[in-house]
């Protein structure tokens, strides 16, 4: 079932974009808060 290996790798991919985007969003915030 090639397409849903396709699937599943597109899911993790988004998964991983997703956690990525948070990770770097993080410090960010926290920046932020430590200038306040």
């Amino acid at each position: 079932m090639p397409q849903q290996c396709l699937l599943s790798c597109v899911f993790f991919l988004f998964c991983f974009l997703f956690v990525a985007d948070t990770i770097q969003i993080a410090p960010s915030h926290a920046r932020r808060i430590e200038m306040k």
